[in-house]
């Protein structure tokens, strides 16, 4: 009886050890968490930008056929898209989905200008970034969809 009553104490005590439930973000505090990854876009450093990704995050991106959870591969990815020369960024009209305590969704369509062998180019993408709060309380991506926009859109009468 005594170790039934010890094992009961001892359930209670560590049930109240795990993480407590936090209210879903606030359009403010969703958009806070965004601008810092896109903070970290901005400094061009490869590194800094997979800081907020997970280990394990999907990666589509919109130069490949497959997606990927291979870091290393999602990394050279990463790089490859900094090593052109960023003159300009706009995130355009983003769209930010708070989806409970610990998912947030940030989508929209981006545009980049890049130095190109012909002189400035601008690339419109599509993107949709799914964050997931860490058990360190980090919001980090766990999955990235990058599209390429074409550069003539057809009309809605085409």
């Amino acid at each position: 009886m005594k170790i039934m009553l010890l094992s009961i104490s001892c359930l209670f005590l560590v049930s109240g050890c795990g993480p407590r439930s936090l209210p879903k973000p606030t359009q403010a505090e969703a958009a806070e968490i965004v601008d810092k990854t896109e903070a970290a876009f901005l400094t061009g450093d490869p590194v800094r930008i997979m800081e907020h990704y997970t280990q394990d995050a999907v990666f589509f991106d919109s130069e490949q056929d497959m997606p990927t959870r291979d870091r290393a591969v999602a990394s050279k990815w990463t790089a490859s898209l900094v090593a052109h020369k960023r003159r300009s960024f706009s995130r355009g009209q983003r769209v930010l989905q708070p989806l409970g305590e610990h998912v947030l969704i940030s989508s929209g369509v981006a545009e980049i200008e890049i130095e190109g062998k012909e002189g400035p180019k601008k690339i419109k993408v599509r993107y949709t970034d799914v964050y997931q709060q860490q058990s360190d309380r980090m919001w980090l991506i766990v999955h990235e969809h990058l599209s390429k926009l074409p550069s003539a859109q057809a009309s809605p009468d085409a």
